[in-house]
Parts: C-alpha cells; structure tokens; sequence
C-alpha cells in the first residue's frame, strides 16, 4: 500500500493484504504486528485507555516501596497486558467481521465507523444490537466471529 495516512484495516483484509489469523496468532505470541494494525492501534482512543493504564500502573511499580506491594502491581500490570492483547484480538476479529458481512443497514454503517475510528467497544456493542441477526449470511459471519473471541479470550486462560 502507498504511505496512506488512514489505512483501513477492513480494506486491507478484504484484499488479502492483511492475514487476520496470522496476525491473531503473533499477538497471541506476543510478537510484533503488521504495521498497519500497530498504525490502527494507536489511533484508537480505546486503545490508547488501556496504554494510559498500563502507563499509570508502572508508574505505581516504580514508586513501589515493599516486595508485597510489587507483586500486587506487578500483577495488575500482567493483566493490564491480556486485556490490552484481548483487544488487539478482538480489533482484528472485528475488522474480519466488516470484511466479510453486507452492510446493508443505518446501525451496520454506524458501527462500521466506529470500528475505522478505532472505537470498537462503541462498535461491538453497536453490532450485538443490530439487525445483523436478521440475514442469514451475516448471522454465520457474525457467529463465526464471536466463536473466534471465545476461542482467544480460552487461549489466553
């Protein structure tokens, strides 16, 4: 791709540019990621809540006086990490979603814009809500995606 200032990552699968499962799967592994998706990342202002988080906690490490208390925010640190993975997780898995489904309604358009602006709690929720369960070929699409959160957030476990 040429040096575009907003990359979308549903663009970039739909053309194969962008191997969701792949990319799943160095997440999982704590490796690095495709430059697009990192570029998606930190233009996610909910992305950028667990960053600032993750920030605040280590901070606490820092300051930390006694091995008791280390440990405790040492910790909350490690589960910051899964929940800022589970989100990259879930990115993906979402963007796959809008890749492959027909949007064909008000609320499916609305939640695909949230998605491009990076705010997928904002977008999942739209989705649960929506008439996507309505179609039967977006209900397979839409069952298949939420399987595939299932499964990563029970491989994190």
């Amino acid at each position: 791709m040429s040096a575009n200032t907003h990359i979308s990552l549903v663009q970039l699968i739909k053309s194969g540019e962008l191997k969701v499962n792949i990319e799943v799967e160095r997440i999982q592994a704590k490796g690095d990621v495709n430059v697009y998706v990192r570029q998606y990342l930190n233009n996610s202002p909910d992305y950028a809540d667990i960053i600032a988080q993750q920030e605040r906690v280590r901070e606490r490490l820092q300051q930390a006086a006694d091995e008791a208390e280390k440990t405790a925010i040492t910790q909350q640190l490690q589960h910051l990490e899964e929940v800022a993975q589970d989100f990259q997780v879930n990115a993906l898995l979402l963007g796959k979603l809008f890749a492959e489904i027909e949007i064909r309604s008000e609320r499916l358009q609305e939640a695909l814009a949230l998605f491009e602006a990076g705010r997928i709690k904002a977008a999942d929720e739209v989705l649960a809500g929506s008439d996507l369960l309505n179609d039967q070929f977006n209900l397979f699409v839409y069952v298949d995606y939420r399987e595939a959160k299932l499964n990563s957030l029970l491989h994190d476990s």
